[in-house]
């Protein structure tokens, strides 16, 4: 069986927790929104930075999205970290941050 389609053994080589998509998908969600506040930007200006599209950067970090290690890299650089701290579990539970609707006040009654 070729060595690549031994997924017992592809397991063993890998770190506990780094065989999961979800929880890889989670970190990345996680370091963006942690470098998203620390820098003080909005969702579409981290889009901006790293030269792609609101909704897609919605979808990274809403974990509905594979990255390319292309795109790693290119954060990496923009932000001034290793690639691989992106998916490192050092980040913690960040948050979505949601827009607030604006909401119009009613008019308080015309007094004479």
């Amino acid at each position: 069986m070729p060595p690549h389609l031994n997924d017992e053994k592809r397991k063993a080589d890998l770190a506990p927790d780094w065989d999961d998509d979800q929880r890889l998908h989670k970190r990345l969600s996680n370091a963006l929104m942690r470098i998203r506040d620390v820098y003080g930007l909005t969702s579409r200006e981290l889009a901006e930075r790293i030269d792609v599209t609101e909704s897609y950067m919605s979808q990274v970090l809403n974990c509905r999205r594979d990255v390319r290690l292309s795109m790693l890299n290119r954060i990496s650089k923009e932000f001034g970290i290793e690639a691989s701290e992106l998916l490192e579990d050092k980040w913690g539970e960040a948050k979505l941050r949601r827009r607030r609707r604006k909401t119009t006040r009613p008019r308080a009654a015309a007094t004479k």
